[in-house]
């Protein structure tokens, strides 16, 4: 058991549990009876978890993480930068912050990605993980292909690096002072690493 899939189970709504479970399937949910009441669902699957295999307690526990990080005033704000105008009133509407990062999780991957890309880029904007660059004000940022490879050459130039690079654009709110918000352009760069090999024991 990990403190990431007991926090999950713990706040995570019954009937929302059950929908995960639906599309992601585990031996631990047949642990429990999904008409019982919502209290005596948890704590049978927090301990069914120690019967999983290697594999399936590493998938649950890497999606119960990603859920959780979602779960936290950041994170939250990420997920309604992303929700869309059909699903918002359904979203607001839900028990926790677990239930809508779970919803968005379900409902779509992508989203759901974008928006840990949106709290990645809140959370450590002013941290030491952080390398700002200063450029041109009141430019706007070219989505041109031609554009976007120079732009990767650039990259991999600055970064000495060898492997691919995907470069992402989306446009975005974020909460300001005075209930305002701002317009924001992100760019995400993803750099592929060195490749890493790794001894095992057969």
């Amino acid at each position: 058991m990990t403190a990431n899939i007991a926090k999950f189970f713990r706040h995570a709504p019954a009937v929302s549990l059950e929908k995960y479970f639906l599309k992601f399937p585990s031996p631990v949910s047949e642990a429990v009876d999904w008409t019982d009441p919502p209290a005596n669902i948890s704590k049978p699957l927090i301990v069914a978890v120690d019967d999983l295999t290697e594999d399936d307690l590493a998938i649950l526990n890497t999606n119960a993480e990603r859920i959780n990080e979602m779960t936290d005033e950041i994170g939250q704000d990420a997920l309604l930068a992303v929700i869309s105008p059909e699903d918002f009133s359904d979203f607001e509407n839900l028990h926790n912050g677990h239930d809508r990062a779970l919803y968005v999780y379900l409902r779509n991957q992508e989203t759901f990605k974008r928006a840990e890309d949106i709290r990645f880029s809140d959370a450590y904007r002013k941290s030491r993980m952080w390398a700002g660059f200063l450029g041109p004000k009141e430019t706007g940022v070219s989505e041109d292909p031609l554009d976007l490879e120079l732009f990767k050459g650039k990259v991999s130039a600055l970064s000495q690096a060898s492997g691919k690079v995907k470069i992402e654009i989306f446009t975005r709110t974020k909460p300001y002072a005075d209930g305002q918000e701002l317009k924001l352009v992100q760019v995400m760069i993803y750099r592929e690493g060195l490749p890493e090999i790794v001894r095992a024991v057969t």
